[in-house]
């Protein structure tokens, strides 16, 4: 009879610890899935940010070659004094005249369709 009431108090023993060990395995997944789930929120957000900075800069730039598309006046722009070495130098203006000049698009200001 001690036999059969040791096993049973084994038997209870091994349940409750399995039991607990089930309640600790379940705990540490739906932890693990959290996690994860939480990994795969913020890799979504920073795509998301990168995906918008891309759109936001491909959108500026179309702007500005959809505007080379439309007649418009050049504009050149010399900063500080004309000097071989300045950034005002003359080759890098007389570049900036003749890309103006070659552009089919750009228009006297004021000069309209004479």
């Amino acid at each position: 009879m001690k036999d059969t009431q040791s096993t049973s108090v084994s038997t209870r023993g091994e349940v409750l610890a399995l039991d607990a060990l089930s309640k600790i395995t379940a705990r540490l997944v739906a932890k693990q899935r959290r996690g994860r789930h939480w990994s795969v929120f913020f890799k979504s957000l920073l795509a998301s940010y990168a995906g918008a900075i891309l759109v936001l800069s491909l959108a500026s730039a179309w702007d500005s070659l959809w505007a080379m598309q439309v007649p418009h006046a050049a504009l050149v722009r010399i900063e500080g004094a004309i000097d071989s070495n300045a950034d005002a130098s003359a080759e890098r203006v007389i570049k900036g005249l003749r890309s103006a000049f070659d552009n089919e698009k750009v228009k006297a200001p004021g000069a309209g369709d004479r």
